[in-house]
Formats: structure tokens, C-alpha cells, sequence
């Protein structure tokens, strides 16, 4: 597998300040994704936004963004693109003036390229505001992963915007777990939406945690073929590979408002962690690329977002 981690990522840690509070959604994931993918049309749509019918739909630079095609496309997946991640911990509702927000942005493969019209979208998505209330904001910050920054004043420095493979990225992970086998905690940083032998997992437990895995498998798997990596899916077998050791649950339901719908659509997964005793130094990897690409449903409004860390903990699930 060290030759099929070649998969691409910029990751980028934006702050948004707020000069005059406002009110704000809580999954802000979801009025970014929504709010760039507008301002991108605003700003680049040559006919009438009537984009399933447009004979541009190809050549559009929103589309490549917003819905970048697979190089090699899976037969499970339909229309949702693997080409950038938004995540956002902050889950305040109401800004006094001055408040800052952060979000983390990763793009994957071709729209690493479009950082800048992503830039302008979001510069012209604060001007406008963000939610029902439009809570106008500025970006006062943006750094790379190791934190230089990349906005310096007015300047942009493309020198310091980084380019990085899952592979460096596997690399440096595994540093932190020399061990094998290694005991780890995944702790969810925010709602995993998975469904396992077609029933969506409520709780981290010895049945469960193989739908955890075989999610973050089948995701690492997704970001090689976008990226033109042919590569099998990787699978792991219970007891043989890893080993469930304990979890904690944290069940969780949100809501965000549809334009296609009309209205709120809930948004249900569980939090918390579950830890393993990983056997198989692969598992190990694919575990940490799976942080870039997190696994499950909903993952364009920050779900499924995970954190692997040292497991020592034997809590009952």
C-alpha cells in the first residue's frame, strides 16, 4: 500500500472575524459549503445558474470545485465529490462584535489549483453574510498545517501554501504509534453517519466497530480513486487484525436548513471514541489517512471528522 498513498491534500486553517456579532447556524459547515458554491456561481456562471441542463456544465469552474469528478469513478458513489473537506468545531450560535470563528479547509487532487477563486468566493460570501441573519465577516487569517501564515496583511503567499501527499502525511502519523501492535483511541470529533449491515450504528461496540473500520477503509479508498489511484479497497478482518477494547457514545442530532428540501432536514450521528489494538501495521495506515478524508455520511457538513490518539483507557462500551 505505500505506493497507492500518493493521494494529494492542502490543508488550510482559515479564521473569520465578525466585526458586528450576529447570529450564527451551528453546523457552520454546511452555510460554507453553501455560501462558496453561490458565490462561486455568482462570480463564474456565464448563463442562468440552471446547472444540469447548461452546456458549460463540463467547463465550469464551480462544478470543478463543488463537484469534482473521480478520475476513476466507483460504482458506489453518485454524485457527491471527494474534492475538499470543511470543518468547523465552533458550534456558538450567537457572536458578540469581534468574535472569531475558525474552520479548517482540505482540498484533494485538481482543486488544490483553485485556491484563489476559492478565496475570492469566501471573501465575497462575508460581504454578504453568513446565515438567515447574514452575520457579515472578514478573514483576518489564514495558516498552513505547520501554522506559518499565509496571509501576511494584504498578501497572499503562495510560497507557504502547501502541498502535501497522504503518504508524508501517513508518515509522520506513524511516528507517533511505533508500536505493533499499537493500542488507539479514535476519538470523533464530530457525529459519525454510518450505516453497518443496513442499520445505522447508534453506539461504539464490538459488533459496531467493524462498520467503523470497514467506513474508514471504504473512504481512503474513495480518495485513491479520485485521484486516479487504482487500487482493491482495503479490508481488515476483526479479531485478526484489530481488536475492540472499549468506547464511549455520545448520541447527537442537529438540523440545517435545505434550499432543495424548503425547509430543515435533521442531521443524526453518533460522537465520542471507541479504541482497538491494531495487529496489522496497514490498518495502522489507512486509520491515519483516514483523518484526511473522513468517513461515513454527511461529511460535507464536518461529519465524521476523527482524531487517532494513544489508547491506554478500558472503558465499557
Amino acid at each position: 500500500m505505500p505506493g497507492e498513498m500518493e493521494m494529494r491534500f492542502a490543508k488550510l486553517m482559515f479564521t473569520l472575524c465578525f466585526p458586528e456579532g450576529g447570529q450564527v447556524p451551528e453546523r457552520k459547515e454546511s452555510a460554507l459549503r453553501g455560501g462558496l458554491g453561490n458565490m462561486l456561481l455568482a462570480q463564474n456562471c456565464v448563463r442562468d445558474r440552471d446547472c444540469p441542463s447548461c452546456s458549460f456544465r463540463e467547463d465550469c469552474l464551480a462544478q470543478r470545485i463543488m463537484y469534482a469528478p473521480y478520475r476513476i469513478r466507483p460504482s458506489y458513489v453518485t454524485r457527491e465529490s471527494m474534492g475538499f473537506m470543511l470543518f468547523c468545531p465552533d458550534r456558538r450560535t450567537r457572536l458578540l462584535p469581534g468574535d472569531e470563528v475558525r474552520f479548517s479547509l482540505t482540498l484533494f487532487g485538481p482543486p488544490i489549483a483553485y485556491f484563489a477563486p476559492l478565496l475570492h468566493a469566501l471573501y465575497a460570501f462575508g460581504k454578504k453574510g453568513m446565515g438567515v441573519r447574514e452575520a457579515r465577516f472578514f478573514i483576518s487569517k489564514i495558516e498552513n498545517r505547520a501554522g506559518e501564515a499565509i496571509l501576511d496583511g494584504e498578501v497572499i503567499r503562495m510560497d507557504r501554501y502547501r502541498v502535501e501527499t497522504a503518504a508524508d502525511y501517513v508518515g509522520e502519523r506513524e511516528e507517533d504509534f511505533p508500536e505493533n501492535p499499537a493500542r488507539v483511541r479514535l476519538h470523533f470529533l464530530s457525529p459519525l453517519s454510518v450505516k453497518y449491515q443496513s442499520q445505522f450504528i447508534n453506539r461504539f461496540d464490538r459488533d459496531t466497530a467493524a462498520g467503523v473500520v470497514n467506513a474508514i477503509c471504504r473512504k481512503v479508498h474513495m480518495l485513491m480513486l479520485f485521484e486516479g489511484v487504482s487500487a482493491a479497497e482495503p479490508v481488515f478482518a476483526p479479531d485478526v487484525d484489530y481488536i475492540y477494547l472499549g468506547g464511549h457514545t455520545v448520541r447527537e442530532q442537529s438540523e440545517r436548513y435545505s434550499s432543495t428540501a424548503g425547509g430543515k432536514t435533521p442531521l443524526r450521528g453518533i460522537s465520542g471514541w471507541m479504541e482497538l489494538e491494531v495487529k496489522n501495521r496497514e490498518l495502522m495506515r489507512v486509520l491515519a489517512a483516514g483523518e484526511l478524508a473522513s468517513p461515513g455520511k454527511n461529511t460535507r457538513f464536518g461529519f465524521g471528522v476523527y482524531r487517532m490518539e494513544r489508547g491506554g483507557l478500558r472503558c465499557g462500551s
